[in-house]
């Protein structure tokens, strides 16, 4: 037997000849064509012509017999089929496993979310919300001035703060907001801020510790990991500093921001300043704040303080902000699709500054305006006593030095 290739334009056309005279068998993508009985090479340089192409010059295969090549075609076709059926109970699988997440996120998008519908005015209340610049807090800001409250937003971006304060005054109609200056990675910043409100301010029933950041690797100029520092010990600081205020105005409040994603990861003592993968860096600052809320409810039950945790929900927030453009651009298709806006996120927040009914649920996780549960090493009061004690050392505050700190107050 005598073979040659041919060069298709990037393809191979195989042409063999069966005992030097039989016909000869063209093989181009995957079809076979059978040329009149003439000599292969011949055949070989017509079809070439026909084709438009060159010959390789290749003429390495070896003597086969007509039913020999006739198996080889049958096992190489039978080769194929079994190729693309598997191919396509591959593709038949991928394609169900991608619908079938699709809707679910599709489901858990779009289906009906629950509003805080209570009535209740704010009147002569005044409310503290951290991070109220932007997203969530921002919202939420708007909510609470409309129904009375004299407001107070916080932001370490200046120029940020005062466009936030001109669209929330004008979106509530009301003149009662003010913005102040606060970097909760600083805790010489957290400090400074408390003096400052405690003078000017009378009054403090309701704080929202809504500001953080999302998973990053970074530290603060405390020497803190960046989600750790500013989404626990931030707030913890700054709770710990107004808690005697908001003890003389009760029935008042504290709302922590949380996520639900804090179930993921537990707490290691040993390292709670972890700052090697992000996103386990994010989940446990976040479990640091259903401990801290669980801690500062069992503490102040007997003062006339309520505390809770909210998760407001995964939301397209402007939280992709310290990330690559490109980044910002993926996360946008995604949250355009599967995250809800902040303002259904705030629906909860508002529902836990407002309602009578979280008082029943001191110290509890919140989601969609009702109360969720929560797993039990999550429901654990040693760790979150012994997380209370560690973040106390850690900011420098005792409960000394805080009972000191009061008595000057008054």
């Amino acid at each position: 037997m005598y073979g040659a290739e041919l060069c298709v334009y990037g393809a191979e056309l195989n042409v063999y000849e069966v005992n030097g005279t039989e016909p000869c068998v063209f093989e181009m993508y995957g079809v076979s064509r059978v040329y009149g009985a003439e000599p292969c090479m011949q055949s070989v340089r017509s079809a070439a012509a026909c084709v438009g192409v060159a010959m390789c010059g290749h003429y390495t295969f070896p003597h086969m017999t007509a039913s020999e090549f006739s198996d080889n075609q049958s096992d190489h076709n039978a080769d194929n089929l079994k190729q693309e059926k598997e191919y396509e109970e591959a593709m038949y699988v991928f394609v169900t496993v991608l619908a079938a997440l699709v809707l679910t996120l599709l489901r858990k998008r779009f289906r009906s979310r629950r509003l805080c519908l209570d009535p209740k005015r704010l009147d002569g209340k005044t409310v503290l919300i951290t991070g109220g610049a932007s997203g969530i807090g921002k919202e939420t800001a708007i909510a609470l001035a409309r129904r009375g409250a004299r407001v107070h937003i916080t932001s370490h971006d200046d120029q940020k703060g005062e466009a936030a304060l001109r669209h929330i005054k004008r979106e509530s109609a009301s003149m009662n907001v003010r913005f102040w200056n606060l970097n909760l990675a600083d805790l010489q910043s957290i400090r400074n801020f408390c003096k400052e409100f405690l003078k000017n301010e009378s009054r403090l029933d309701i704080l929202i510790n809504n500001d953080g950041v999302p998973a990053v690797l970074a530290w603060t100029d405390d020497g803190f990991s960046m989600c750790f520092g500013v989404n626990h010990l931030g707030p913890f600081l700054l709770t710990n500093l107004l808690l005697e205020r908001l003890k003389s105005c009760p029935p008042s409040r504290i709302v922590n921001i949380t996520s639900n994603i804090h179930k993921y990861q537990k707490l290691d003592f040993a390292d709670l300043n972890y700052n090697i993968v992000p996103l386990f860096t994010y989940c446990r600052s976040k479990l640091a704040n259903v401990y801290f809320t669980q801690e500062i409810a069992r503490q102040m039950e007997r003062h006339g303080v309520t505390a809770c945790a909210v998760h407001p929900g995964y939301v397209a927030g402007d939280w992709t902000s310290q990330f690559s453009f490109l980044f910002r651009i993926v996360m946008y298709v995604i949250t355009s699709v599967f995250f809800i806006s902040c303002q259904a996120a705030s629906q909860t927040v508002i529902y836990c500054a407002i309602s009578d009914d979280i008082l029943h649920h001191n110290g509890g996780f919140f989601s969609d305006c009702k109360p969720c549960k929560l797993r039990p090493f999550v429901k654990d009061a040693g760790i979150a006593k012994k997380l209370w004690e560690a973040s106390e050392a850690m900011v420098g505050l005792t409960s000394s030095a805080r009972e000191h700190l009061s008595t000057r107050r008054r």
